[in-house]
C-alpha cells in the first residue's frame, strides 16, 4: 500500500491536519474511493472514506494507535453504521475477528 501523507495548517484556524492519501490498487481500497463522500474541509472539498471504510482501513493498519481509532470511531457512530457493510468486508479482509472483537461497546 502506497500512503501519502500531507500536512495541512490552516491560518485562519491555527490548526493542522493530516492527511493520507491512499493508492487505490485493490478491489476493497478501489470500493473505499467509490463510496467517498464529498466534504468541505476548510474551504476545499475533499472526496473522504466513509466511517465505515476507515473503520476497516484502521484495523488493516494494525498499529496501536490505529486499533484505538477503530474502536472509538465504532463507538460514537455505532446506531449509524452500516454493520452489514461491514462485516461482509471484514470477512473478505480476513479482519472479521478483529472487528468483532472492537463491537462490544467500551
Amino acid at each position: 500500500m502506497t500512503i501519502l501523507r500531507l500536512i495541512h495548517t490552516d491560518p485562519r484556524f491555527g490548526i493542522e491536519v493530516r492527511i493520507d492519501v491512499i493508492q487505490a490498487h485493490d478491489t476493497f481500497l478501489r470500493e473505499t474511493v467509490a463510496k467517498a463522500r464529498t466534504v468541505d474541509v476548510f474551504g476545499i472539498p475533499l472526496r473522504l472514506a466513509t466511517v465505515e471504510c476507515l473503520i476497516l482501513l484502521k484495523i488493516l493498519a494494525d498499529r496501536p494507535i490505529d486499533r484505538i481509532d477503530a474502536t472509538e470511531l465504532l463507538d460514537m457512530n455505532r446506531e449509524r453504521l452500516d454493520w452489514d457493510y461491514l462485516r461482509a468486508w471484514a470477512q473478505k479482509l480476513q479482519i472479521a475477528t478483529d472487528l468483532e472483537e472492537r463491537e462490544r461497546p467500551q
